[in-house]
């Protein structure tokens, strides 16, 4: 996303690239690939690999300025460097965090300006990376990616960069002596966090893709090939002029048929590999195919604007959508225009009158201070007006049912995502209880868990639960990861086991009717949902113990809370229908009816009539709001099943 070019030179910047028109070009490439991507256009899916070309352009120019200048004084002017990092990068991302926020102040619900204005917070000290990590935001589910400032991580992450390479870099040189040793460091480098970024990856793609430590191999391979002496170049231009063109078609491929589900992982290896390989071609066969195709002049343009463009683009397709969600192709085409319209005004006159500004350049000093200064202003005005909407009447009516989750997640009794070891946590009478009864399952067994809590106190009941959400307890083989299909088979095979040992009187299982398999696909065969509940039925009841299975609650086809807070905030927000015929999946309750046929222990407790009439399912009931998310209750909504729960119960187990 950055540009660090050879025609920025000016008196006080001594040390300077000379220009690469392949490395404009290849900017130009990698944000036409993102813009694809995030538009939704039927080709160039996975153009989010534009990214990782950006992060091996950065590792390359940075890597090649800072040792240019290493060997040239001996040393590096660690204020100068930042300060440039300051003046090129700060100005734009502070215009645009600002823009966002005002417009976002009009657009959104107060719930919705919340969450942009954390994501804004942790933009302006370059961390959003880490904050969206925190929250457990997954980049690829359109629903949770609705930030506008989601596209923030990656800058954040190369600031991280580049807060630490130079120091890392000083100290190679310094200890190594000369480029091979370097390059050999910076192997060393990259292999461990290569195998942790496919690791990671596998057990959790969405903290892999924001994870710093998961991205520095692919800054150590741009600095890699920064490393290599020019002599080593020469003499093979059709060598490399065949390696561009495959690292070229490399990108192309990579854009378009790399998974969502496995990336980063090793995958993320082919466009590493293809934008090192077009370096390479650049550098030794400029007058390659090539080379020439990413030097035309449309090429150069785009090149130019890449940062700005980056910049703009997301928020311009996000804030479409806001105001157009029924919108078709048409919306985003259109954001796409504003944003580059945006682009261009904000790199004439933010970007390069500040990044070119003769006085900033020559003080170093004066320049970081701005910078913190500015960010310091804004910080503290971010925080007021988030404060602000914080106390808005609407904001604490839809949070507090945003915050309204079962109360066990607080008390550590779901086990991490990687987990396979069974959290047992004990509720209601624990010395001399009438009933034992055990809750099994994923996240739609714990939504009960207020209701049962309720039941469990009042009628002198020992509740155990034993709960993993994204794990679900039908013996449902499909997984998204192989490496969590391991974790949830073998959570449940202990779980199984912890249930035995308990020797309760009731089991109660439940489970989502929407199981993601293999590249995101959901398990839609109901004959694979039959067969997964009657293994863990049979399992469960094999010792006679009771088990009753309570189906599935409705799922909606949207963030029913958020529509709700919208629909309240703008008055022209329509929340559409929750249909039974599809909300309540009924061929997959079916499936999972005769999946019991023939255990005599095995029993169903249905209490969708509580929430859905013939026509629809209810978003709002008695003053409450059902959904917390598209498919959760609220705890506040559970609790007040209890009764019909508990009655329903007992009547089927007479």
């Amino acid at each position: 996303m950055t540009r660090e070019s050879g025609d920025v030179g000016r008196s006080a910047e001594r040390i300077k690239l000379q220009f690469r028109p392949d490395v404009e070009g290849l900017r130009a490439l990698a944000i036409t690939l993102v813009i694809l991507s995030h538009a939704g256009l039927p080709f160039l899916r996975s153009g989010f690999i534009g990214v990782d070309v950006f992060f091996v352009l950065s590792g390359f120019l940075i890597t090649s300025l800072l040792m240019k200048e290493i060997e040239s004084t001996g040393r590096l002017d660690f204020a100068r460097f930042y300060a440039r990092r300051a003046r090129r990068l700060l100005p734009a991302a502070m215009l645009l965090v600002f823009v966002v926020c005002l417009v976002e102040a009009i657009v959104v619900s107060p719930i919705m300006q919340v969450r942009v204005l954390k994501a804004a917070l942790a933009a302006i000290f370059y961390s959003s990376n880490l904050y969206f990590a925190h929250i457990g935001l997954h980049y690829f589910e359109r629903e949770s990616a609705a930030n506008p400032l989601l596209h923030t991580w990656s800058l954040a992450v190369e600031e991280q960069f580049y807060l630490v390479w130079p120091v890392l870099l000083l100290l190679l040189t310094r200890v190594l002596k000369n480029r091979r040793g370097v390059m050999i460091a910076l192997i060393a480098i990259a292999a461990p966090s290569f195998a942790f970024c496919v690791w990671l990856t596998g057990i959790n793609p969405a903290t892999a893709f924001f994870q710093p430590l998961a991205r520095v191999w692919e800054f150590c391979a741009g600095g890699l090939i920064a490393c290599i002496p020019a002599a080593r170049l020469a003499g093979h231009r059709r060598l490399f002029a065949w390696l561009g063109a495959s690292g070229f078609l490399a990108l192309l491929i990579g854009a378009q048929f790399i998974p969502e589900t496995v990336f980063p992982g090793s995958v993320a290896a082919l466009p590493v590999f293809g934008t090192m390989a077009v370096l390479l071609a650049g550098a030794s066969a400029p007058d390659s195919p090539t080379a020439r195709l990413l030097s035309t002049r449309s090429a150069q343009v785009l090149g130019r604007l890449s940062y700005s463009l980056y910049l703009w683009h997301w928020p311009a397709l996000i804030i479409g959508r806001q105001l157009f969600p029924s919108g078709s192709g048409t919306v985003g085409l259109a954001a796409i225009g504003v944003a580059i319209v945006l682009a261009a005004l904000t790199h004439r006159f933010v970007e390069n009158p500040i990044r070119f500004n003769q006085y900033l350049m020559s003080r170093s000093g004066l320049t970081l201070g701005l910078a913190v200064s500015i960010a310091l202003v804004c910080a503290c005005g971010l925080g007021g007006w988030r404060l602000a909407v914080n106390r808005s009447a609407q904001f604490h009516k839809f949070d507090s049912a945003f915050r309204d989750y079962p109360a066990l997640y607080a008390l550590g009794c779901g086990p991490e995502r990687a987990d396979p070891q069974p959290h047992l946590c004990t509720f209601g009478e624990t010395i001399h209880p009438r009933s034992t009864m055990v809750l099994f399952g994923d996240s739609h067994a714990a939504e009960w868990f207020s209701a049962l809590e309720k039941i469990a106190n009042t009628q002198h009941w020992k509740l155990v639960t034993i709960v993993k959400p994204g794990c679900t307890a039908l013996m449902l083989k499909e997984e998204v990861t192989p490496q969590m299909a391991r974790v949830c088979d073998e959570w449940r095979r202990l779980s199984f086991g912890e249930i035995q040992k308990l020797q309760p009187d009731l089991v109660l299982v439940s489970s989502a009717s929407i199981h993601p398999g293999a590249h995101l696909r959901l398990v839609t065969d109901v004959a694979v949902w039959e067969q997964a509940a009657r293994g863990t039925f049979a399992a469960l009841s094999k010792q006679g113990t009771k088990v009753r299975f309570i189906r599935d609650t409705p799922h909606a086809e949207y963030n029913v809370l958020e529509c709700l807070a919208q629909a309240e905030w703008d008055g022209r927000t329509r929340c559409p229908a929750v249909t039974p015929a599809t909300a309540l999946y009924p061929d997959i309750y079916a499936a999972e009816m005769r999946g019991a046929a023939g255990l005599e222990n095995v029993g169903f407790v249905d209490l969708s009539d509580a929430m859905c009439s013939a026509a629809h399912c209810d978003l709002i009931i008695g003053g409450m709001i059902v959904y917390r998310d598209r498919d959760h209750l609220t705890a506040t909504f559970s609790r007040s099943l209890a009764g019909v729960l508990f009655q329903r119960l007992k009547d089927s187990l007479h």
